[in-house]
């Protein structure tokens, strides 16, 4: 599921890789029982950020609640189309018929990943404290450093009563410098204020998550859930101590 056009309303979708053996023009259109949406993508397409490498959407074509669009496509490229619906948590069956100079390949994208981890915690106003992104200061945060069993694909998310902000780092994470050695984040875009981190992870790798706000000052409860393709393990990181009396780090 994710959230179209950053909208609050959340939908399922299926994202089909698409390619083409000969240069050309291509049609695509959408039957079935659900009211279609569609939108197609160069190279990939990111649930975070659906305006990123979009091609092409549509809606219903010829009065009907189908998508139907043409366009060029060149060969050796790879495209994503992505199908949706236009009300939310519409769910029900849908084919896609593709015309055009010759065959074309559709390949389902879809991995399922299971859950593998619920981690809770609390930031408090004895937490620590960086400035996040070196641009807002005192903002509360928790590290934990993950260990997965199996290499491959890994999404973290956040639920809580606070505007979440994610981040992802390779084998050390610096407060002082808070852009070392990092790897990915997200601050809830087009996620209701909630982090998601979709990343490949590998084994033998030491990887560090850091929870923390988007505001300053901000404390509440919140939870992690893991999704990936074997097990994964969280526990505490801390590689500076952080003195509240004086409000500054200090290596231990």
């Amino acid at each position: 599921m994710y959230y179209r056009d950053c909208k609050k309303e959340i939908v399922y979708y299926e994202s089909i890789q698409v390619k083409v053996i000969e240069t050309g023009y291509y049609t695509f259109r959408s039957s079935g029982n659900i009211d279609s949406y569609g939108f197609i993508y160069e190279n990939k397409f990111n649930p975070l950020d659906p305006l990123e490498n979009l091609l092409r959407a549509a809606d219903d074509s010829d009065s009907d609640l189908q998508f139907k669009f043409d366009l060029h496509l060149d060969v050796d490229m790879i495209y994503v189309l992505v199908v949706t619906t236009y009300p939310s948590k519409e769910t029900g069956q849908f084919s896609i018929d593709v015309s055009g100079k010759t065959k074309v390949t559709l390949e389902c994208l879809y991995t399922p990943l299971n859950i593998q981890l619920i981690y809770s915690s609390k930031l408090t106003d004895n937490s620590p404290k960086f400035y996040r992104d070196c641009q807002v200061p005192q903002c509360h945060y928790e590290t934990l450093q993950i260990h997965v069993n199996t290499t491959g694909l890994y999404v973290l998310s956040s639920e809580s009563n606070i505007n979440a902000y994610g981040y992802i780092y390779k084998n050390d994470f610096n407060p002082l410098n808070p852009s070392e050695n990092l790897l990915l984040s997200h601050g809830g875009e087009c996620n209701v204020g909630q982090f998601k981190l979709i990343i490949d992870l590998e084994i033998n790798t030491r990887y560090i998550l850091v929870v923390t706000t988007h505001e300053s000052k901000i404390t509440g409860n919140f939870s992690i859930s893991i999704f990936g393709p074997n097990n994964v393990s969280l526990s505490p990181f801390s590689k500076y101590l952080y003195d509240l009396f004086d409000n500054k780090y200090i290596m231990p």
